[in-house]
């Protein structure tokens, strides 16, 4: 019986071999195909559970009513609100000059300065949002990205967004990623889109509108300052020519007349000077001339006055304009780090 028993365990074995090589080759496909994603997963479960969201963190996810798959996102990236060198630092390392950078994702997270004034605090949350996008479009798979990039360049080519997008990535920063940098712009501040973006883009956002809001409470205040000021710089490059020529008129009139005063008075104590009626004469035409120069002298004050009431309002937008951008530049030059 033992014989037997063996005899028929040999001719069961080859099978049983067969069978372990297919299970094996299952496996091994499984690791080709799904073990990149399986361990994306883990980590990206592992950055979730370890993601320490502090109070303002929490706001501004809170702000951007996301998605679940938004949200899962978003706590991936780890959003990190900074000052401005940890921002440098993290975003600007190589540049020797003024920053203007106002967030950035890498290393896997997003890092965002701290705007904290009354003009700027939204924009905090925009910055977040477009910075998200980055996440979204680094995951994406090259056959989704080529059918969006297709999209966005179609809205990039519309004539009613084209300046303003064609501005922003004028960068020669953006060159190597234009098409991530156009995807996180379109998607966070551009209202009316096409249904199948407005879809890729609602995999993420429940109210991508009011994202855009975030961005437009400080762009359109910014651009329409933008625009009064050259408007004021081209009027008081034409005033400040008319306030010369008052000056100058003024000026040596002023001077002409009083230095005609004072020979009459040094004359009027000369006995002799005069000659008749002359005295006279000279008195009442100094005294015409003092009232057309008191009116010469208001004209030009009521003038000055205007161009000061012109000067201050461009130099309050000035200042706005500046101190916006004084936040942005999170970095001077004097305070890069040496090499």
């Amino acid at each position: 019986m033992s014989d037997i028993y063996r005899e028929e365990k040999k001719k069961k074995s080859p099978i049983g071999f067969f069978v372990f090589v297919i299970v094996m080759m299952i496996i091994g496909l499984i690791a080709v195909f799904f073990g990149p994603r399986i361990l994306q997963f883990a980590k990206d479960e592992m950055r979730i559970r370890s993601y320490e969201q502090t109070d303002e963190e929490y706001a501004i996810m809170e702000n951007l009513e996301l998605t679940k798959e938004g949200e899962r996102l978003f706590k991936i990236a780890h959003l990190k609100i900074v000052g401005s060198e940890e921002l440098k630092d993290m975003c600007d390392p190589d540049v020797k000059k003024e920053s203007l950078t106002g967030g950035c994702y890498w290393n896997e997270n997003i890092y965002v300065y701290n705007f904290d004034t009354d003009y700027t605090k939204l924009y905090k949350d925009y910055t977040a949002a477009h910075e998200l996008l980055h996440v979204v479009y680094e995951r994406m798979s090259s056959k989704e990205r080529k059918e969006i990039d297709a999209l966005v360049q179609e809205v990039f080519n519309d004539e009613r967004y084209h300046e303003q997008l064609a501005e922003e990535v004028s960068n020669e920063a953006y060159d190597e990623y234009r098409a991530n940098e156009l995807h996180s712009r379109v998607g966070t501040e551009l209202m009316e889109l096409p249904e199948a973006l407005e879809a890729h883009y609602g995999k993420y956002f429940t109210n991508r509108e009011k994202i855009v809001g975030y961005y437009e409470s400080v762009y359109n205040p910014i651009k329409e300052a933008e625009e009064r000021i050259l408007e004021l710089e081209e009027k008081l490059t034409e005033m400040e020519v008319k306030v010369e020529e008052y000056n100058e008129k003024g000026t040596a009139w002023a001077e002409d007349y009083n230095n005609r005063v004072n020979e009459f008075n040094k004359c009027a104590y000369t006995p002799g000077c005069f000659v008749g009626n002359e005295f006279a004469q000279k008195r009442a035409k100094l005294a015409n001339e003092q009232e057309e120069l008191d009116a010469y002298l208001r004209e030009w004050d009521t003038y000055f006055d205007e161009y000061s009431k012109v000067y201050d309002e461009y130099a309050e937008l000035f200042n706005q304009y500046q101190g916006f951008f004084g936040e942005l530049k999170t970095w001077k030059e004097e305070s890069a780090p040496e090499n």
